[in-house]
C-alpha cells in the first residue's frame, strides 16, 4: 500500500525547495525477495527561477532516478504533476519506479546526492513494516538510519503493539504474558543466557515465550 505523500507546509521556513524519496516494499510480506518501489517528489519553489521551471525540475528528477538502476519496467520514467489543494495548479512533480528487488543503499544515497547538489533539501525515507505475523503496522524511517527502531516501536522490525521484552544481557526477544499470582511469583530467566527477565516476588506470574534467539555466547 502506497503511503500518503508528506506535503511540505505552504510557507516553508527552509530556504531550499523540498524533495523526498520514499523506498516502499511491495507484495506479500514474508517473501525472501520482494519488489520495491521508489516514490520521488520534487516541489516547486520561488527561491530561483529554475525551481519553478517544470522542464528543469523533471531533468533533475530524471538524473536522480538514473542513480537507482534495475527498474522492473524498461520504459522511460514518467513524471506527473503534484496538485495543490485547489487541484488547479501544479506544485511539484513526482514519479514512482518499481524494482525487482530492494535497491542498494548506495544507490539511494547517490539519488540523495544528485538532488542535494541541485539545491534541494532532501528527505530519503524507507517504509518499515512490522514482521510479526498478521500485523499490518508500518512506519517511515530515515533511510540513512534504517536499522534504528521507529518512534514507539519495540525494535527496528517489530512495532510496539505486541508486549515483547528484550533480554538486556544477550539480546534475545520474548513475548510476555501474565496472570495473577498467589503469593510472591518466582523469577523468570532467559533460556538463552540465564539472565533474569522478571525478578522474584512480583504479584504477576509471568510466562516468557522465546520469539527470537540471540547469537549466544557471542563469538
Amino acid at each position: 500500500m502506497k503511503p500518503a505523500a508528506v506535503r511540505p507546509p505552504a510557507r516553508s521556513t527552509d530556504p531550499k525547495p523540498a524533495a523526498s524519496a520514499t523506498l516502499e516494499p511491495l507484495g506479500p510480506r514474508g517473501l525472501a525477495t520482494r519488489r520495491h518501489a521508489v516514490h520521488l517528489e520534487l516541489w516547486f519553489h520561488d527561491r530561483a527561477p529554475n525551481f519553478t521551471d517544470r522542464e528543469w525540475v523533471v531533468g533533475v528528477a530524471g538524473s536522480a532516478m538514473a542513480a537507482v538502476p534495475g527498474a522492473a519496467d524498461v520504459e522511460p520514467v514518467r513524471f506527473t504533476d503534484v496538485r495543490g489543494r485547489s487541484e488547479t495548479r501544479a506544485v511539484g512533480v513526482e514519479c514512482r519506479v518499481v524494482y525487482e528487488s530492494k535497491p542498494a543503499a548506495a544507490s539511494i544515497e547517490q539519488l540523495r546526492h544528485v538532488l542535494s547538489t541541485a539545491g534541494y533539501a532532501v528527505q530519503a525515507r524507507e517504509l518499515r513494516e512490522c514482521t510479526v505475523a498478521g500485523c499490518t503496522a508500518t512506519a517511515l524511517v530515515d533511510h540513512a538510519r534504517s536499522l534504528d527502531a521507529p518512534d514507539g516501536w519495540f525494535a527496528s522490525d517489530i512495532c510496539g503493539r505486541h508486549g515483547y521484552t528484550l533480554c538486556a544481557h544477550c539480546g534475545s526477544i520474548y513475548a510476555m504474558s501474565s496472570s495473577n499470582a498467589i503469593g510472591a511469583a518466582p523469577s523468570v530467566h532467559c533460556e538463552v543466557c540465564s539472565e533474569i527477565l522478571v525478578a522474584w516476588g512480583t504479584t504477576k506470574l509471568w510466562t516468557a515465550e522465546l520469539v527470537r534467539r540471540a547469537d549466544w555466547p557471542r563469538s
